[in-house]
């Protein structure tokens, strides 16, 4: 059993309101998702992954503009923020 976040199936409050990953509150959302999950599922999951290609869709959402969010307005700062986040 095997759980698996995307990082580009943000919620799309976090997005509007705190600009999706590339805002620290949205790194902060999602901790207190996945603890909610680990909590209430840990018991039946064995193995979490707790985001899925992080680094591309860093670049593909924050930089190209080609996946969620499609952002292209800092190709060379916000992907390096929203990996960070």
């Amino acid at each position: 059993r095997v759980v698996t976040w995307s990082a580009g199936a943000l919620p799309l409050p976090l997005q509007l309101e705190h600009d999706g990953w590339l805002s620290p509150r949205t790194a902060a959302a999602f901790v207190a998702y996945a603890s909610l999950c680990f909590e209430r599922f840990g018991g039946r999951v064995l193995h979490w992954l707790t985001l899925h290609a992080p680094a591309q869709h860093a670049v593909n959402g924050y930089a190209r503009g080609e996946h969620p969010p499609g952002r292209t307005v800092a190709p060379t700062r916000e992907p390096y923020l929203a990996a960070h986040n």
